[in-house]
């Protein structure tokens, strides 16, 4: 093969991508993505044409994984085919040569980002706010052995792997049939149990397409209390979003819920020798924009006036009406957590009933909101 006409071929494409967007689809579909990096995985020994160092497969991911592609539409679904055709493998062949000192040794040297602190690894992190990419990642790195590592990689490498635990957990617990959810927030009331939807699927609002409820009483329940005056707006940006590239379906709502309660259990497990913790501040704010993940526990009211991105995190009604439910005692700790890659931003927030005696968590309900970085004034998210 000839990597100089390979490289060329593929970068011109790409560059092309972030111009034409039906191009982009058409190369999505067709899966140019992943047979591009398969075929440059072939011949593992082929310098890169146009880096300083690395090898034609690295020089092809970093073609195909950089800011500007990032930003595109359908940005997600080259992700996922990127990664199940050899994207992880690639980074950890990047890491095990031996490298010089100074510039020329820095680490992902190579890859581009807006952002100056990140790395592909980071990218990928961020972007597992989207189950298919979380899957397709899950199972690069479960085939990555590590006993092939040289302590380089191992040090970058264990870090990532472990921060990807909550994610793993979420993907376990995911149903692959329905979507168990009830946007209600007096479910557990109605129905008398905690936590997802029981013995089968929820029935979606047929005006926005953005909540879903488990039975007829719940949906009455809600209509009357919130859901009557967003219906049409959050229709109109449920559109929006679509026509941005950053919308987020219910399975994705559901994934990023079952994510939080797994950061909450691992949290509860760290600090249930301090249990008054979460009387005193109830509200836990998990940063997964930051990597790797941080967390603060405020009170009530100095969670009201957080902000993420230079807008308020609590500025809808629907999640001052859970933090609400906070501080009149209806849940016990009130997790929110931010992701945020591209184009994309997703607010996550979940209620928890608490088991003082074992401090285990027990989720009574959540909702997802995802917010386009045009929408908050920015022009990307995280890449």
């Amino acid at each position: 093969m000839d990597g100089k006409t390979f490289s060329s071929y593929v970068s011109s494409a790409f560059i092309l991508c972030t111009q034409v967007p039906r191009f982009f689809k058409l190369l999505l579909k067709y899966r140019f993505p992943a047979f591009a990096l398969k075929a440059a995985l072939t011949v593992p020994l082929a310098p890169a044409c146009n880096l300083p160092r690395g090898s034609l497969a690295l020089e092809t991911a970093c073609a195909m994984f950089n800011c500007e592609i990032l930003l595109a539409g359908n940005s997600r679904r080259l992700i996922v085919q990127l990664l199940e055709a050899g994207l992880v493998e690639t980074l950890i062949n990047d890491l095990l040569p031996p490298r010089g000192e100074g510039k020329e040794g820095k680490v992902f040297e190579e890859w581009t980002f807006h952002c100056p602190d990140m790395s592909p690894l980071k990218a990928l992190m961020y972007a597992s706010y989207d189950p298919h990419i979380a899957n397709a990642l899950h199972i690069a790195i479960m085939a990555i052995p590590h006993q092939q590592m040289n302590s380089t990689a191992y040090d970058i490498w264990q870090p990532f792997f472990d921060s990807f635990g909550p994610h793993r957990d979420a993907l376990r617990r995911l149903p692959n049939d329905h979507i168990p959810l009830c946007d209600s927030l007096k479910h557990p009331s109605i129905t008398k149990a905690d936590g997802l939807v029981v013995g089968g699927a929820s029935k979606e609002c047929s005006g926005c397409h953005t909540t879903v409820y488990c039975s007829t009483e719940c949906q009455r329940e809600d209509w009357s209390s919130l859901h009557r005056e967003e219906c049409i707006r959050s229709r109109v940006d449920h559109i929006d979003r679509q026509l941005k590239g950053s919308s987020i379906s219910h399975r994705t709502r559901l994934y990023n819920i079952l994510h939080l309660e797994a950061v909450m259990h691992q949290v509860a497990s760290q600090w249930s020798e301090k249990s008054d913790e979460w009387a005193r501040k109830p509200v836990c704010i998990v940063d997964a924009d930051i990597y790797p993940v941080t967390l603060g526990f405020d009170t009530v009211e100095v969670a009201g006036t957080s902000t993420r991105f230079g807008a308020k995190l609590f500025d809808c009604a629907r999640s001052r009406a859970m933090l609400r439910q906070v501080a009149e005692g209806d849940s016990a700790v009130l997790a929110v957590c931010v992701s945020a890659f591209g184009r994309c931003g997703v607010f996550t927030f979940a209620r928890f009933g608490m088991d003082g005696s074992s401090m285990t968590f027990h989720l009574q309900g959540g909702f997802c909101r995802a917010v386009d970085a045009s929408d908050i004034g920015l022009d990307y998210l995280n890449v």
